[in-house]
């Protein structure tokens, strides 16, 4: 039975050809076997991946067990543990006003100064929103020069991308230019708000916004109409300016809007709504979607729930399969 590869399963396997380390490798491999058709004629190239992802992985856990403080190091740069509704990686050409972004919407103090290249490792921090927060990653700047393997492996575990730019500066199209081709060549598609049908839920695709900062200064208007003719077709262009404060709160709207995700807030009979630490969901997501959330067993117990919300009545009894919508009250019965 012939396999029937699809160009998507292709392109991961090229990608797996091209690879220079066994994190690269890895990434390619789990890439392959989600977009493999699954039928009896592939049966064995997908036991043949599974094998390869099992060896490398358990090379990748002996090497870390093995080796010094350099691979400690690289294990620490590449991976940034996840917390928060979700990781958004800060990227940008040096001096671009990332890290004072940063500092701004996180009150954190990231190492700043006027000459490049002042972050040198991956800096987390949590910028709040509303009743949730987003865990922001500020990476050194993006250049040819400076790019290292770890970054891509960190900017691919990301679940969207912002690329700070300086829209007072004459170079700006170059530099960004120079930015987006360093991502390219690392493997990892950037897109705008929605991501092809061929890269869903793939590691290698990467929901892009643009920020252009410091656009209150004297030529900003005249860049960023240019920027805008350039990239306004492939990205969302936000214009903001740390220095003065300017649509920052839309700079923060502008990701929760692009993630596509919802908050649900729960409460136990009897009980006030819990508001602190509501239940992440994407949009379109079921009553159900939030239970398997909570545990999956819970979710087999579930017999119905009590929903307020905008446009529901209040406690209104549905079932398992009613969808839910932003800023909607949910009440299991089990």
């Amino acid at each position: 039975m012939p396999a029937n590869l699809t160009p998507q399963y292709k392109e991961a396997e090229e990608r797996f050809r091209n690879a220079s380390t066994d994190e690269e490798r890895l990434a390619c491999l789990e890439e392959m076997m989600r977009v493999i058709p699954k039928h009896k004629g592939t049966e064995k190239m997908r036991a043949d991946i599974k094998t390869r992802i099992s060896k490398i992985k358990q090379k990748l856990e002996s090497g870390k067990k093995s080796r010094g403080g350099g691979a400690r190091r690289t294990s620490y740069l590449d991976h940034v543990e996840k917390h928060g509704a979700a990781q958004i990686i800060i990227l940008g050409p040096p001096n671009s006003g990332k890290s004072s972004l940063v500092k701004l919407v996180t009150n954190t103090e990231p190492e700043i100064a006027d000459y490049p290249f002042t972050t040198r490792t991956p800096m987390p921090a949590m910028m709040p929103f509303k009743t949730i927060q987003f865990q922001l990653v500020d990476m050194p700047p993006i250049s040819r020069e400076t790019y290292d393997g770890w970054m891509t492996n960190l900017i691919r575990n990301g679940d969207m991308i912002v690329i700070v730019v300086d829209v007072s500066a004459d170079d700006l199209l170059e530099s960004l230019d120079e930015t987006l081709e360093v991502i390219r060549d690392a493997g990892i598609v950037l897109t705008g708000e929605t991501i092809p049908e061929e890269y869903q839920n793939s590691v290698f695709c990467k929901k892009t916004l643009i920020l252009a900062n410091k656009i209150g200064e004297e030529n900003a208007p005249d860049i960023f109409q240019i920027l805008q003719e350039f990239y306004g077709d492939k990205f969302p262009i936000l214009g903001i300016s740390v220095l003065r404060n300017r649509n920052i709160e839309q700079f923060k709207r502008r990701i929760f809007e692009m993630l596509k995700i919802i908050r649900v807030y729960t409460k136990s009979p009897g009980k006030e709504v819990d508001y602190k630490d509501p239940i992440i969901l994407p949009i379109g997501a079921t009553v159900e979607d939030a239970a398997v959330s909570i545990h999956k067993d819970f979710a087999e117990k579930l017999q119905y729930a009590k929903v307020w919300g905008e446009g529901k009545f209040d406690g209104q009894r549905v079932t398992n399969s009613f969808q839910l919508t932003d800023g909607d009250i949910i009440e299991f019965h089990i």
